[in-house]
């Protein structure tokens, strides 16, 4: 298993397919060593045959960080190979959030202006760091309000941007961002109501990242900062965020806190029963679709689509 792994990072190059499947074996088996060395033979391929493809080398040296950092458990070298690789990509966002992730930073002011501040320095001379994260070492070295404002907008702009100029794994780039500014709006000093509003703004552009993990902690965060009728926006939107990450029951806990909320609220209620089918709770889920149907005054198009529904996940339409 270990040679066909290795001949199929040979035949391809590495993708980003072949190398999550070799780390999974990897992980299973114990032969982070042998993931590190295919990593380092095609970094070696790269230098020789195309030096000049940087994003290949980029997603080789994301790899290697990881193989050292979880598999080898070698957070120096880790951290080496990272700042090697910005040295030679810092246009690569996924490698300077590889590096603040390696160093706990992204949570933590102070480690994190360092470890910014510590690449931005290691980078080539006749290189440029990317705006977004200029920015971001601009914002730590002399945090703004105003600053902070802007930085969501952008990232709340970001999923429709990457549709024009795709990113493999735009949430593997870009989900640290949404952690770093998330973290610091949660506790900043700025008014709460707004604080909040930008938390959700900033959690609903994460989730349409597919950065599941980072929206579901900035929409809990943000929830403490939300007056009524927010509040409740911010709960709906967080079910789908721990929907699409198989969370049925978190989920459903959530809808339920949703329809204390905002009983006379379809949406909730739907929430609720959907998150009780998915998380096993039968009995519930048909209570709740039954209310639904009897109490809301549904189209026709709505009516039948909540009929399917609940015959698709409960297996009856009872």
């Amino acid at each position: 298993a270990e040679r066909a792994y290795r001949r199929a990072a040979e035949l391809t190059s590495g993708t980003d397919m072949t190398w999550a499947l070799f780390e999974q074996f990897a992980h299973e088996t114990g032969r982070w060593t042998a993931f590190a060395d295919a990593l380092n033979n095609a970094m070696d391929r790269i230098e020789r045959v195309n030096p000049g493809n940087r994003t290949e080398l980029a997603r080789i040296t994301w790899w290697l960080s990881q193989a050292y950092a979880e598999g080898l458990k070698d957070r120096a070298l880790a951290s080496q190979v990272l700042e090697s690789g910005v040295r030679s990509c810092p246009h690569a966002i996924d490698l300077w959030g590889a590096y603040v992730d390696l160093h706990d930073a992204a949570r933590d002011r102070v480690r994190l202006k360092a470890a910014m501040n510590r690449l931005d320095q290691v980078k080539e001379t006749n290189s440029s760091t990317p705006e977004l994260l200029s920015d971001l070492i601009a914002y730590l070295n002399a945090p703004d309000w105003n600053v902070m404002q802007q930085v969501v907008d952008f990232l709340d702009d970001l999923p429709v941007a990457l549709q024009a100029s795709p990113t493999e794994d735009p949430a593997r780039a870009y989900g640290w961002l949404f952690s770093v500014y998330g973290s610091d709006l949660a506790t900043s000093s700025g008014p709460p109501g707004e604080r909040g509003e930008l938390l959700v703004q900033l959690g609903r552009a994460a989730a349409e990242l597919g950065a599941w993990v980072q929206a579901n902690e900035i929409l809990a965060s943000a929830l403490p900062l939300l007056p009524k009728g927010p509040d409740v926006e911010c709960l709906l939107l967080r079910v789908a965020v721990l929907e699409s990450m198989g969370r049925f029951d978190e989920a459903q806990k959530t809808a339920a806190d949703a329809t204390k909320r905002a009983p006379n609220d379809y949406r909730t209620q739907h929430a609720l029963a959907r998150q009780s089918a998915l998380s096993g709770r039968a009995a519930e889920a048909r209570l709740s679709y039954r209310l639904l149907l009897t109490r809301f005054a549904l189209d026709p198009p709505t009516r039948n689509t909540i009929e399917q529904e609940m015959k698709a996940l409960l297996g009856d339409g009872q």
